[in-house]
């Protein structure tokens, strides 16, 4: 299965129920690949806060949107309940 920028509109509560829902409907040992945007990229902070690391759009074609920016140890929390995380690579663009 895959999440591409999914997971990163939701509120950290919804995205963690979201992923148990994933791990409950798919089957043994498949994988789970998920794209994240982290804290470190450039529109980190930018919208009114929300939560931690939680942000809603202000401007642009996303205005009103939640926008949860991810660190390492927040992705590991969200999945290890159900997963076992092979990797985390983070992109540089």
């Amino acid at each position: 299965m895959i999440s591409h920028g999914v997971l990163d509109h939701m509120y950290w509560e919804e995205a963690g129920e979201t992923v148990e829902e994933v791990a409950r409907v798919l089957r043994p040992w498949r994988l789970f690949y998920i794209s994240l945007v982290s804290t470190k990229e450039s529109g980190y902070g930018l919208g009114e806060e929300v939560a931690q690391h939680t942000f809603i759009l202000t401007d642009g074609a996303e205005k009103g949107a939640v926008q949860r920016f991810y660190e390492s140890a927040d992705i590991f929390k969200m999945l290890n309940r159900c997963f076992k995380v092979l990797d985390i690579v983070r992109d540089e663009w």
